[in-house]
């Protein structure tokens, strides 16, 4: 029901504040929080100093030339008060890249939309090469559907603890996505669930990490 709604809805959800797969943790547990950027979401964990997961909707509007913003990241001030507001410096030398939830290439509408995509709360430890290879290979994957028309639906997010930088920013076991079809030429196929370790010689195939909708819902506890 929830994703025929979203299907009705679709050329509205630009603006609209859309559902999360984690509102019933959100009611649940004030060690979470919902951040409303313009134009995505993020359920940010006060224990993991970062997102749980990040949601917005990538159509073929969002991309253009503009050219992207070269940082740095600056802290997220719709954190509630009293969080800790991750700073770009906390990633200095620990081995880790400043990982995107929400990619910057797919705000690059306005200077303003994308410079957004650089809150550090929208960012979580990757390994170099899940960042740079890997997990590029999918965000390039969707941008190509979104240029060939299609209107989508993104979760991003993150699961497990393999240990933390300063602050107790939490390094991620594995990094998911989950990709709906709302409207255009691939509208009906099913969601796309992709589930990567946070690791280095992950390879160059990120279809290799398709895995079924049950096993990411049964490994994050949320209604994706």
């Amino acid at each position: 029901m929830k994703k025929l709604l979203l299907l009705l809805l679709f050329p509205l959800l630009a603006t609209a504040q859309l559902p999360t797969p984690a509102d019933s943790l959100l009611r649940a547990d004030t060690s979470y929080a919902l951040l409303r950027h313009d134009t995505y979401q993020i359920v940010y964990s006060h224990a993991r100093n970062g997102p749980l997961l990040c949601q917005w909707v990538l159509t073929m509007r969002d991309i253009s030339p503009e050219s992207r913003y070269p940082g740095p990241f600056y802290p997220d001030t719709l954190l509630p008060k009293g969080w800790y507001r991750v700073r770009d410096i906390d990633y200095a030398r620990s081995g880790f890249d400043k990982g995107h939830e929400v990619d910057s290439k797919d705000r690059t509408d306005s200077h303003a939309h994308n410079v957004s995509t650089f809150s550090t709360a929208n960012i979580v430890p990757q390994t170099p090469e899940l960042n740079r290879v890997t997990w590029l290979g999918l965000e390039s994957y969707c941008r190509e559907l979104a240029e060939w028309g299609d209107t989508l639906l993104i979760v991003a997010g993150v699961s497990g603890n393999i240990g933390s930088l300063v602050h107790g920013i939490v390094i991620p076991e594995y990094c998911w996505k989950t990709v709906t079809v709302l409207g255009g030429p691939d509208a009906g196929v099913p969601t796309l669930y992709v589930l990567m370790p946070n690791v280095n010689s992950i390879g160059k195939d990120w279809r290799k990490y398709i895995v079924s909708g049950g096993k990411l819902r049964g490994l994050t506890g949320l209604k994706l």
